[in-house]
């Protein structure tokens, strides 16, 4: 539950989250 309101964190956070897959700064392994 902890890791999903966290997600949805980072998503608040970075509206474009379409746009991080090319983003070096973000890691989105742990979400896979």
């Amino acid at each position: 539950m902890e890791s999903y309101l966290l997600l949805l964190l980072l998503l608040s956070l970075q509206p474009t989250v379409k746009d991080t897959n090319n983003s070096p700064d973000y890691d989105w392994s742990f979400v896979k």
